[in-house]
């Protein structure tokens, strides 16, 4: 199944844009900066006749960001919709609720099957990194197991993540194998790869009729692809 731009957008509100450079990116985020300032700069002064029209706009100061950070903070427009669900809900359905406090610099991990929300303490700029290493591939089969029983499309492509690590795993033993290469990285992909392995039972579970349950036991079922 293809999962298009537009059923993407739609289901998780993702935007494709365009791949940049740190150069042409600059030059995005200046002509951004630029261009929305300067609309509010108008607006503000059509509500105001006591102030000019400005004629071109310069580089919008910390101060200024963070003021329109706030502002739309404290008078949401209907572009800005958030869910919120008091912690008190879930604790009474038996679900555990966990808080942590990130300070600059650190990382939060959030494991697989858990569920995150944040708050910024005041202005902030973050970014969110999809990361899964080779064990969590068996969560990953159970994720579109829930989704396809939901009639529901993954963000992310649990196949091609499995070949990915499949296609590294072959590269690493023929180096191994053939060219004799023993070091860190392939002593890694060697230790997955054995008939026990997680790579092994996570393809298995792919590739041969078999369903994963959530504790990571093995029951006999139908293929799903997704």
């Amino acid at each position: 199944m293809t999962i298009t731009t537009s059923d993407t957008e739609e289901k998780f509100g993702f935007q494709s844009g365009s791949n940049f450079t740190l150069k042409t990116f600059q030059e995005f985020a200046d002509d951004f900066k630029e261009q929305y300032f300067g609309m509010r700069d108008i607006s503000e002064n059509f509500v105001d006749k006591r102030r000019a029209p400005s004629k071109g706009m310069a580089t919008p100061s910390i101060g200024d960001i963070e003021g329109e950070y706030w502002r739309m903070v404290e008078k949401p427009t209907e572009e800005v919709e958030v869910t919120q669900l008091s912690p008190s809900v879930l604790k009474s359905e038996g679900v555990p609720v966990y808080r942590a406090i990130q300070k600059s610099g650190e990382f939060v991990l959030t494991f697989p099957r858990a569920y995150h929300s944040g708050f910024n303490c005041g202005f902030n700029c973050a970014e969110a990194v999809n990361v899964a290493p080779v064990d969590w591939l068996p969560h990953g089969q159970c994720a579109v197991e829930l989704y396809s029983e939901q009639s529901r499309k993954t963000s992310l492509s649990h196949d091609k993540l499995l070949l990915g690590a499949a296609r590294e795993a072959v590269k690493a033993l023929w180096e191994v194998l053939v060219l004799g290469r023993q070091d860190s990285k392939n002593f890694k992909w060697q230790s997955v790869c054995h008939n026990d392995g997680v790579l092994t039972k996570a393809i298995k579970l792919t590739t041969l009729g078999v369903k994963a349950s959530p504790v990571g036991e093995v029951t006999l079922g139908g293929t799903i692809t997704v």
